[in-house]
């Protein structure tokens, strides 16, 4: 059944995200690639109607540093950039030819960098909004979860957006996370869970 709602997933969103990767750069970023790690998951890109929904909801400040841990082709790198955000950005991707390919994409705008290899080698030391599509295995999860949370400032608190979120009770079950927990409500995304995370200042 999961195999099949995959199938229909990209069979209705698939012609719109292409449709949309087209007019902003030009190329499909829509492309599977296999793991490089066992830690890690298959790249896959999120699609546009989710980053539209998600973004409506989750408000970002002028000085907030995001950072989109397993870019893959650097989509939601792009999809930031045309909002017109002007924050400091990072994707970090650990496949070296796909984080290549994702930062051509964005090598025109001097706020936008890729930084290849293993993201939790390489977060951003001033990272603040931090995305994930499910990309790692759970103890890729426990890891970030640690790295992060000795960030905390009552002034620029680091928040998770998890989307997929497929071990978000590593987050849960510390108390020094707040988690909230949703489906989204899009046709064919109801069997997804979305976190939404705050580390407590």
């Amino acid at each position: 059944m999961g195999n099949l709602r995959w199938i229909l997933r990209q069979a209705f969103y698939g012609p719109w995200d292409a449709l949309h990767d087209w007019r902003l750069t030009g190329t499909w970023l829509g492309s599977t690639a296999a793991p490089v790690t066992t830690g890690s998951f298959y790249t896959e890109s999120t699609s546009y109607i989710v980053l539209s929904y998600l973004f409506r909801r989750f408000p970002i400040a002028a000085d907030d540093v995001l950072v989109d841990v397993g870019c893959g082709r650097g989509r939601v790198l792009r999809w930031w950039l045309s909002r017109g955000l002007r924050n400091r950005m990072f994707g970090l991707e650990i496949n070296s030819s796909i984080a290549a390919e994702a930062q051509q994409l964005v090598s025109s705008f001097p706020n936008a960098k890729v930084i290849t290899g293993d993201a939790l080698e390489h977060l951003p030391e001033d990272g603040t909004i931090f995305y994930l599509f499910n990309p790692f295995h759970e103890q890729g999860v426990v890891a970030l979860k640690e790295k992060l949370a000795h960030r905390a400032n009552p002034h620029r608190p680091v928040r998770i957006i998890y989307h997929t979120a497929c071990f978000a009770h590593v987050f849960q079950n510390d108390p020094r996370w707040d988690v909230r927990i949703e489906r989204l409500p899009l046709p064919l995304m109801g069997d997804l869970p979305l976190a939404w995370i705050q580390l407590r200042t």
